[in-house]
């Protein structure tokens, strides 16, 4: 998008038709600001100031530059605009002040006094609309409900909030192996349905994968699914569903599930992916139905992070209730009546499952460990494939180790340019190299087979991955028995050669 453009949509003032509004950048920047997040962090904004000098913003204005303090980012700008702000109503009171010296000395030189009355009504005119407008303008974005959510401590409120007490045991959450969420990937989150975090109780909808999900059910959902469910075969409705789950397979997308404990991503079984789209399907978008599942999902998440969180037995049995709820609410309509007889009477908030025992839970880990265990890939060829723009990839550096990035745009000649992240990232210019320098960041899955350099001492080792974190840091165990955790993404692969 060219200038002047894209400034408007970065501002939220203007859009092209056939996009969403999204975050504009002064929301998103704050919000990372306020929670500290990668880029925003109190070290990182040093290079803040250095754009800031070589874009000339004189250095007397800055605020108290604390970089040890946690509260570094929101410090300097706290200090920064009252400086601004102070220095120009010091320079319009001194501008008018010198103005209205200089019309009386005109006036009383030319002895005119209706000159006098005539420049202070120009004066009184002129800055009167201005401090009309201005006091408009800032109570119409006091009222806003992106003011109101600021200054309420609700939009900027740190999207994890720390968790007193949590049971580890929870049927709701998926055992399938840990992975780190790419951008075709469809994310069901389950750590941002909640009142308390303003604006990020949405943020999931922006994400690629997802908007490409939610198009589709805003075309197919709805009351069209319903009507597929309630006057046709169920053959009708399930490829409704299975359309769903290749349309988001073609484009090599997944369906991960966040584990709201931990935040980590993990893989939904093939049942959980076609409930959850199934579900999406039967609510539709901007319903009825979508605002009751929006308060189930606020409700759940009073039980996990709020007050009810403090008695675990009550806030472990409330979450199985609104489970139950949820499939209530939702469930399939019945084709047959056969088939909408219930096979015995019970109360209809009874739990429908037990929670799992620890030896269950030992069990279920252990069948996943050993299926994804026996997964890896095999060493690519020698002319490795073509790159498309947005590709992870990592290449060896000139000391042996690895360096991650994406792909930013491939010449016809058979070069990439690589924007590098990481360690590399901010010190070394973009990298161009031939095309098979790089071997493609493939889907990071607990239990597949991985090299790693065991504690930086530049000796790699095979083993397997043990979980992967939201980061990209993983565990390693070691296929000599030793045990490694929080490896950093430039001392492991997947592939090597």
């Amino acid at each position: 998008m060219i200038s002047p453009f894209n400034i408007l949509r970065c501002l939220h003032i203007w859009k092209p038709k056939n996009r969403e509004w999204g975050y504009d950048l002064v929301t998103s920047a704050a919000m990372r600001i306020g929670n500290n997040q990668p880029g925003c962090e109190p070290e990182e904004l040093q290079g803040f100031l250095d754009v800031l000098d070589r874009l000339g913003f004189p250095a007397w204005l800055d605020g108290t530059i604390d970089m040890e303090s946690q509260e570094a980012w929101e410090t300097y700008f706290r200090e920064t605009f009252a400086n601004y702000f102070n220095f120009l109503l010091k320079a319009n009171g001194v501008a008018v002040s010198l103005y209205f010296f200089i019309t009386v000395m005109v006036a009383l030189w030319s002895r005119s006094t209706l000159g006098i009355i005539r420049d202070t009504t120009r004066i009184a005119w002129a800055y009167g609309f201005v401090l009309v407008a201005a006091w408009y303008t800032l109570q119409t974005v006091k009222t806003s409900s992106w003011a109101i959510g600021l200054s309420s401590g609700k939009t900027l409120m740190r999207p994890f909030p720390p968790v007193e007490q949590m049971s580890k045991e929870d049927p709701t959450v998926s055992k399938g192996p840990t992975t780190v969420p790419h951008r075709s990937d469809v994310l069901v989150g389950t750590r941002l349905h909640t009142r308390k975090i303003g604006a990020y109780s949405s943020w999931m909808d922006y994400h690629p994968g997802n908007r490409e999900f939610l198009q589709y059910v805003s075309h197919y959902g709805g009351k069209i699914y319903r009507s597929y469910e309630q006057g046709l075969p169920s053959i009708f409705s399930e490829r409704l569903i299975e359309n769903a789950v290749n349309v988001i397979a073609s484009r090599h997308g997944r369906f991960l599930q966040q584990d709201y404990r931990t935040g980590d991503w993990r893989l939904m079984t093939g049942a959980e992916r076609q409930d959850h789209v199934r579900l999406k399907l039967f609510i539709g978008e901007k319903t009825c139905s979508a605002a009751i599942k929006e308060e189930i999902d606020f409700l759940l998440d009073d039980c996990r992070f709020g007050y009810h969180v403090r008695g675990t037995s009550i806030s472990q049995i409330s979450q199985t209730h609104l489970q139950d709820l949820e499939e209530m609410l939702f469930a399939r309509v019945p084709t047959s009546p056969s088939e909408a007889l219930p096979s015995k009477l019970k109360s209809p908030f009874a739990p429908k499952f037990r929670l799992p025992t620890k030896t269950t839970l030992a069990q279920d880990n252990k069948e996943t460990w050993t299926s994804w265990n026996e997964y890896s890939l095999s060493l690519p060829e020698e002319d490795y494939p073509f790159f498309q723009p947005l590709e992870e990839v990592y290449f060896i550096t000139k000391n042996g180790g690895l360096a991650s990035g994406t792909v930013v745009s491939i010449s016809e000649d058979g070069v990439c340019e690589v924007a590098v992240y990481g360690e590399m990232a901010g010190r070394d210019p973009i990298p161009r190299l031939p095309c098979g320098s790089f071997r493609k960041r493939d889907h990071l899955v607990e239990g597949m087979r991985a090299q790693a350099d065991y504690e930086r001492h530049g000796e790699w080792f095979w083993g397997h991955l043990s979980r992967i974190r939201p980061n990209y840091d993983v565990d390693m165990v070691y296929d000599d028995g030793d045990v490694e955790t929080g490896v950093y993404r430039d001392y492991y692969a997947t592939v090597w050669e």
